[in-house]
């Protein structure tokens, strides 16, 4: 396995910059997920790291060795698309093994290794069958074990499950999160998709434009969001982001300049930073509805819901404030209709410089 650092990553396209000047490492053993939305640079990393792609500038090394100068074929690394790239006129035992032949390895490895990859994945009844009439799930299956075969320094996926349906991505996230863990492989993974970053990553990298947004666990970049685009693109639906302005140890809200109490905590923490004007972020879950007033000392807005989304166990309330639309969650059994107001669990809000959109506390 291999630690893999990235020092000043740069890669042009003519003009325009792709990945702009990233520092990053992943830990040896370690699942690590690029995500992003479209065109943020995370596939560009990736195949940079894997050799499909020369960078502009900067280094890329395995366990402190540059591999930036080699080729693909020689920094054993093995790399999963998100279309299958199987060979329709194969068998799937022909297609997992294609890179043990390709090495020359004698026929007894590859066959204890085709025996190996096959256990591991379930797969002795796809082994002599063609893929070109498989269920997507099954060839991305067969395209998995053909990359961990090689047993590989680094894995290297690319939104490998985006083509498959619901019921195949919940199948195959399981897998890859228990074989990664089993064969405690250095894995990098690329997705738009924050639900498979939360279920699968140690650790997310969050992109944006060519850089580096956030870093961190996933309970801690949902929790602890670094800056107001990682506050709403993690999380379905995001955080609520609420323009306010500080006066007189209360918040005002939006451009009709709504009051909303702050407690003493909160007060303690904006004076500290010297911020007047600012955007909260709540969660969803952290934001309830009643139709009673409550005291003047509890974090609460006006509201009059438009509509209502039930999901599970609970109810997703939509309100608007300057024509934004906004986002609570309560049990399926609260009344939901007309006005009342949106309590706030202030402590669980997060505070924003407006200009930067970076996190104050």
């Amino acid at each position: 396995m291999a630690e893999v650092t990235l020092k000043g990553l740069e890669k042009y396209y003519g003009d325009v910059l792709a990945v702009d000047s990233i520092d990053l490492t992943i830990q040896d053993k370690e699942f690590v997920v690029l995500l992003g939305p479209s065109g943020c640079g995370k596939t560009t990393t990736l195949r940079c790291i894997t050799g499909l792609e020369r960078p502009t500038s900067g280094e890329i090394l395995f366990d402190g060795e540059r591999v930036d100068h080699l080729l693909p074929a020689t920094r054993n690394v093995a790399m999963v698309f998100q279309f299958f790239a199987l060979y329709p006129h194969l068998k799937a035992k022909n297609i997992i093994t294609f890179p043990l032949r390709a090495r020359k390895l004698p026929k007894d490895q590859i066959r204890e290794k085709l025996e190996w990859v096959t256990e591991m994945f379930k797969l002795s009844h796809l082994l002599d069958r063609y893929v070109g009439g498989m269920p997507p799930g099954d060839k991305q299956k067969i395209a998995l074990a053909r990359a961990i075969v090689r047993e590989p320094n680094v894995l290297l996926l690319d939104e490998p499950l985006s083509a498959l349906d619901e019921k195949y991505r919940e199948e195959m996230r399981w897998q890859l999160g228990h074989i990664q863990r089993e064969l405690k492989v250095t894995t990098v993974y690329v997705t738009h998709d924050q639900r498979e970053a939360m279920s699968l990553a140690d650790r997310i990298i969050l992109m944006r434009d060519g850089k580096i947004v956030q870093e961190a666990p996933p309970e801690e970049i949902y929790q602890k969001p670094a800056t107001i685009f990682s506050g709403y693109f993690i999380g379905s639906p995001g955080m609520n982001m609420f323009n306010v302005a500080l006066e007189d140890n209360k918040l005002m809200v939006g451009e009709k300049r709504i009051p909303l109490f702050l407690p003493k905590p909160q007060q303690k923490s904006l004076a500290e930073a010297g911020e007047k004007d600012l955007v909260i972020g709540i969660r969803p879950e952290f934001l309830s509805f009643s139709k009673e007033k409550p005291g003047d000392d509890v974090p609460s807005l006006p509201v009059k819901i438009f509509s209502t989304e039930q999901i599970g166990n609970y109810k997703i309330f939509n309100f608007r404030i300057d024509e934004t639309i906004f986002h609570g969650m309560v049990d399926k059994a609260n009344p939901l209709e007309g006005e009342g107001v949106a309590l706030f669990q202030m402590d669980k809000a997060r505070f924003f410089h407006r200009e930067s959109g970076k996190a104050l506390f």
